[in-house]
């Protein structure tokens, strides 16, 4: 019994040495310089987990553009000025307003007048400013078309007026107030643009051509 005790002891204080040897190591700086290192390696071989993207971050969405709308009102017409009747109805002959004729009208000499009445057509759309004695305006010319014997300047006497024409005002039918205070033998002072030539058959059966003229202002002398 007393050598088993012995041993008994003996392996306690063999067990205890080696606890006191294990202490010593594990307090040693060696030992916890190798313990930090493996701690690093591990939490540096870590997966690194990424951040979740901030909601700031996100694109914006752009902001549509209105699209205009069409107005289904319709637009009030602009009044549109009528031009006096005899004003622009010259189309045919000429591109000039009655006031722009007026303007535009030039006296003639005796030759002059003579050249027109001998081919009327040739002076078409042009203004002259003439003097005449109207010889017929009654129910059988009509309210806007008057005979008259015209010639380039004022006479003495109303036989030295010698060319037979024809003139209409208006619209050449009913409505021509300028020739409201024209009767048969007043001798009047005329603007007038050439439209060519005219034919009538006479009282007597015959058949006359003169020239015809658009009265765009007339005054009675």
């Amino acid at each position: 019994m007393m050598i088993n005790r012995q041993k008994a002891a003996k392996s306690v204080g063999l067990g205890i040495a080696m606890l006191a040897t294990l202490a010593m190591v594990a307090c040693s700086p060696a030992a916890t310089d190798a313990a930090s290192e493996t701690s690093q390696t591990a939490t540096s071989s870590a997966p690194q987990t990424s951040a979740a993207p901030s909601t700031s971050a996100a694109a914006s969405t752009p902001t549509p553009t209105p699209t205009p709308v069409e107005s289904t009102e319709e637009a009030t017409p602009e009044p549109v000025e009528t031009a006096p009747v005899g004003d622009n109805n010259l189309g045919d002959v000429s591109d000039l307003s009655r006031k722009e004729r007026i303007k535009a009208a030039k006296s003639l000499s005796v030759r002059d007048l003579n050249k027109l009445v001998k081919k009327p057509d040739s002076s078409k759309g042009k203004s002259f400013v003439l003097y005449g004695q109207v010889t017929q305006f009654d129910a059988a010319t009509g309210e806007c078309v008057f005979r008259a014997n015209v010639s380039e300047s004022r006479q003495s006497s109303k036989y030295n007026y010698e060319h037979n024409s024809m003139l209409v005002a208006g619209d050449t039918e009913s409505d021509c107030s300028i020739l409201d205070d024209v009767v048969t033998d007043d001798i009047v002072k005329v603007h007038a643009t050439s439209m060519g030539s005219y034919s009538y058959d006479t009282q007597i059966g015959g058949n006359t051509t003169v020239p015809m003229f658009y009265v765009d202002k007339i005054t009675v002398l």
